[in-house]
């Protein structure tokens, strides 16, 4: 298995924590090597040091520290190959050439039965041929969130890469055995970007481990939380709405109503919506805590791809939620039982969370069978299952043609719930 970042089940991305609870499910039945790109830090450390008593085998490539002048450098150094490649800046920044030697060796020394490849930005490695290849790509939408500090200027640069990504991934796609994606969204936007990889495109919705129930004496009858790393230009787009539209609305029926909006790295737009009934938190050390807080959790995001691991812990807590459809991508539905509030319009958006906080009985019902939901459905074993069907498909060299017959139809189930 290769990750672009250390799997962590703290970490501070989604990525990290799926890519963690995927790991440790297929270390319990499987031998795993992992290939992996960290950062020299505590944290870091102690992660590998967990992931190794699971039983796995890691190599983790650490990035050298890099003083100011260094980063300088780097930057420009990207820019360069930026202008004198078509390669997107992410896939550019993350590449790690010491990692692709550990590929190299670990494939030299041993023979795996199957090679995981977590993330687009893992992709870009050479891969052997001797065993099938399985891609999971955690968000197949072109990546406005691919510019960082030290790109070039946004203007022309931020069209020029969006659209590098799409032809990208596209390229990457096209070197893979089978590309797993977490939603149904995502397959059908593959497919059309790719229509070659339409029967090696599958769908299974990843897993969380079931928190705790939320403690409803901790909860703040007129709260509103949002969750969201502000790294990720979508939860930017999503906070901003929620503020200057739904808000408004909700304050109509609801003038009571305080909203909290938690994430790291809120970029200076964010910082200027805290004021009297917003609160804005900054990097928190847990979210159970913020997350036991509220009354209701929101999801109104407009943009991007995946699924929103934020959403189904406030699900697996207990909460209720309301989001837009596209943040209710992959959930599964309990026993045929909304366990969400699904609007698209502010409006209606509005009159959905307003609703739900003058109900009290309604949104613990709502909360009840949102655990549920997570519980029966989103699992770790469960995902780990629908995975190793996908694996015994594309080893079997005779039947390569037909992956999508063997394994379509048990990931499509997952999906419909």
């Amino acid at each position: 298995m290769v990750t672009p970042l250390v799997p962590s089940p703290a970490g501070l991305s989604a990525g990290a924590i799926v890519m963690h609870g995927q790991l440790s499910s297929l270390a319990r039945r499987h031998r795993v090597t992992l290939a992996a790109v960290g950062w020299p830090d505590p944290s870091n450390n102690a992660d590998v040091e967990r992931l190794r008593e699971t039983g796995c085998e890691v190599c983790c490539v650490w990035r050298p520290r890099r003083t100011a002048a260094v980063r300088w450098r780097l930057r420009l150094a990207r820019t360069v190959e930026w202008l004198g490649t078509d390669r997107p800046m992410r896939a550019i920044a993350l590449y790690e050439p010491e990692l692709q030697r550990s590929i190299d060796r670990l494939t030299r020394e041993r023979k795996y039965d199957v090679v995981q490849v977590e993330d687009i930005a893992a992709a870009g490695y050479r891969y052997p041929r001797t065993a099938p290849i399985v891609l999971t790509d955690h968000d197949v939408r072109p990546r406005a969130d691919a510019v960082r500090r030290g790109a070039p200027g946004p203007g022309a640069f931020l069209a020029r890469d969006r659209n590098r990504w799409r032809r990208y991934q596209a390229r990457c796609w096209r070197r893979f055995d089978a590309i797993q994606v977490f939603t149904a969204r995502d397959a059908a936007e593959a497919r059309t970007i790719e229509p070659e990889i339409a029967g090696r495109t599958f769908v299974n919705p990843f897993g969380v481990d079931l928190p705790a129930a939320a403690d409803t004496a901790r909860e703040e009858p007129a709260t509103v939380v949002f969750v969201g790393g502000f790294l990720h230009p979508p939860n930017v787009d999503a906070a901003l709405w929620l503020v200057r539209d739904i808000l408004p609305e909700i304050r109509r029926r609801r003038p009571d109503v305080r909203l909290v909006l938690a994430g790291a790295d809120p970029p200076r737009p964010i910082r200027a919506l805290a004021r009297d009934g917003v609160e804005v938190t900054g990097r928190v050390p847990a979210v159970e805590p913020v997350l036991e807080r509220a009354a209701v959790v929101v999801a109104p995001l407009r943009t991007g791809g995946g699924m929103r691991l934020k959403v189904l812990q406030a699900m697996g807590m207990g909460k209720a939620v309301v989001a837009t459809s596209l943040a209710a991508e992959g959930v599964t539905r309990h026993d045929g039982d909304d366990a969400m509030l699904v609007a698209d319009d502010a409006r209606a958006f509005a009159a959905c969370v307003a609703e739900l906080l003058g109900a009290p009985d309604s949104r613990r019902s709502l909360g009840r069978r949102a655990r549920e939901a997570v519980r029966l459905h989103h699992g770790w074993a469960g995902y780990g299952e629908r995975l190793e069907a996908l694996y015994a498909a594309v080893r079997d060299d005779r039947r390569r043609t037909s992956v999508s017959a063997r394994t379509g139809e048990t990931l499509r189930r997952s999906v419909a719930g």
